[in-house]
């Protein structure tokens, strides 16, 4: 719309003549402009509008572990291991202590001064840790399987279940849904015959995501190494430590069903053949190991009109593990079926409860457990509440009761805090990234329930043993510092107290008797400043030859 304001004028009659014929043919002109950019007329009541369909997040446990610290490997970072393993991006990037016996070989990990039995790991929510060993060899799971990866230190047995006792390692894929198709290509190349590659492709539309990921690597590791003897330094090459080959295998899919509803499908398959590296004053070794897992996912999540969220997941697991050293064999087989169903309600603006159910059936065929199959269900539920009282005071309380072969495992509590000291001014929507300095708080109750291997393995194994227990408190401070438009500060210092009782350990029982997993006085782990510490009661030896053995360093028995 156009405004003019008519001026009174103090001229002749001829000047104003003319003022009014301008004014005029301005006039009809301005009629005419408005007439040529006219909108169309409304169709907002006439035609069909596609609005665009929104995206169901789902509530991750993470959000109600609060007052614990979290590791998180950035995803730009984790870009440039598309060919390795986790045992690598946590190695190089985290600063964890990753108890490697070479590349390609046995990476397990420690966390809060405790062994690698007591770091549950999980892909997409689900444990995935081995129930025959209760860990998970790092080197075995490859990075281009996985979209997400991080950790968490501390007990976290509520949010994660059993084996959370020193912390998790956090594994995810999630659906891409930016519209097009991308890919990516990484080759690999080292020196010691290394060499492998990923490649990586995603497409997603309105309604459907897909994303599909494959690498391989092979590793000769046939590097030389110095050895003393009484003629003095003899050099040698380093025989059978090979990574033959190493292969993953990853597709996903993610389909929106209507505007509150999304299912999803998600496939992990890998496959690693290597020579296990023997000791540098051992000849003769010939060991060779075969690794396989299989794992499927599927998981449909649906929001409710209240703002609450259901979802159910259900999950089929495979690990087969194939040993041989010079005609000696030992074969491992087990299939686990996992079931999980929660649903996260608000309570009110400031709240949210999550409740949830899982089951676990696990069947294995063991050379060590005998000539029948052995089968074992286990069962738990779970409450899960968050609570932020004021926009600087976030409050947590979870808790976890589960129920095993030999009864109710110890209840599983946890209590977290955090209260901003000082944030400054919001500029921008994310207050995790704001400067500021926060205090944290957390203690928890956790448990780890014994493998299969400890109750099952013949001779030795003790079907009566007891979980294991424990009790984390941890206090910390997190300060953030904005250096730069483009560039922050994150210092983090925790000091924890960990307790652990009925560590089990495999003990032989008498002198001409067989080694047996029995429980040990109780250990504990202590920290500040990133030192770590461990005590365990009782001498530590392995389970038989080709399985996984991680133990903290023995020390005199004590009642």
């Amino acid at each position: 719309m156009l405004i003019f304001n008519i001026l009174p004028s103090s001229g002749s009659g001829g000047q104003c003549r003319r003022q009014v014929c301008a004014l005029l043919a301005l006039i009809a002109s301005a009629g005419a402009a408005r007439g040529q950019t006219a909108p169309p007329p409304d169709t907002l009541t006439t035609r069909r509008h596609r609005l665009p369909e929104a995206q169901v997040r789902g509530v991750r446990p993470e959000r109600f572990a609060v007052g614990s610290p979290r590791l998180e490997v950035d995803s730009a970072v984790l870009a440039q291991y598309r060919g390795g393993t986790a045992a690598d991006v946590l190695g190089a990037r985290e600063g964890l202590y990753i108890k490697n016996y070479g590349p390609g070989q046995l990476a397990t990990i420690s966390l809060r001064g405790t062994s690698s039995q007591h770091t549950a790991v999980l892909w997409n929510g689900l444990n995935i840790t081995l129930p025959t060993l209760g860990q998970n060899d790092l080197a075995l799971l490859p990075i281009s399987g996985n979209t997400q990866l991080a950790v968490q230190p501390g007990p976290a047995a509520a949010l994660y279940g059993s084996g959370a006792v020193g912390g998790a390692i956090l594994l995810r894929t999630d659906p891409d849904w930016r519209p097009g198709l991308r890919g990516s290509v990484q080759a690999d190349a080292g020196s010691f015959g290394l060499h492998g590659g990923s490649l990586e492709a995603r497409s997603a539309s309105a309604g459907v995501a897909v994303r599909v990921a494959a690498s391989y690597r092979h590793a000769d590791n046939n590097y030389p190494y110095l050895l003393r003897e009484p003629a003095g330094l003899v050099r040698y090459t380093m025989q059978n430590a090979a990574l033959r080959h190493q292969w993953s295998f990853s597709p996903d899919l993610a389909w929106r069903v209507g505007a509150a509803g999304e299912l999803t499908a998600t496939v992990w398959l890998t496959d690693t053949d290597r020579e296990i590296q023997q000791g540098t004053g051992v000849a003769g070794s010939n060991a060779r190991e075969l690794d396989q897992s299989h794992r499927l996912v599927l998981g449909y999540r649906r929001a409710t009109t209240g703002g609450g969220q259901w979802s159910v997941r259900g999950a089929w697991f495979e690990d087969i593990i194939n040993y041989s050293d010079q005609g000696a064999v030992s074969n491992s087989r087990v299939r686990t079926t996992q079931s999980q169903a929660e649903y996260t309600a608000p309570l009110g603006p400031r709240a949210s409860l999550r409740l949830g159910l899982e089951a676990q059936h696990f069947a294995a065929v063991v050379d060590g457990y005998g000539p029948e199959p052995i089968t074992e269900n286990r069962a738990a539920a779970f409450a899960l509440l968050r609570y932020d009282p004021r926009p600087a005071l976030r409050l947590s309380a979870n808790l976890r009761q589960a129920a095993l072969p030999a009864g109710l495992a110890p209840l599983a509590p946890t209590v977290g805090a955090e209260w901003d000291l000082y944030q400054a001014a919001a500029t921008d929507s994310l207050a995790a990234t704001r400067p500021g300095l926060t205090l944290k708080a957390s203690a928890s109750r956790t448990y780890r329930a014994p493998t299969l291997n400890e109750r099952y393995w013949q001779p030795g194994g003790n079907p009566d043993l007891r979980p294991e227990s424990g009790m984390g408190y941890e206090l910390g401070l997190r300060h953030r510092a904005r250096l730069a438009p483009a560039l922050a500060l994150e210092t983090e210092l925790t000091a924890f107290h960990q307790l652990v009782a009925n560590w089990v350990q495999w003990l032989p029982l008498g002198r001409a008797a067989p080694i047996r997993p029995a429980t040990c006085a109780r250990c504990a782990a202590r920290a500040s400043k990133q030192a770590r510490r461990c005590g365990c009661a009782g001498a530590a030896t392995g389970p038989p030859a080709g399985w996984l053995t991680a133990s903290p360093k023995p020390r005199k028995p004590r009642a």
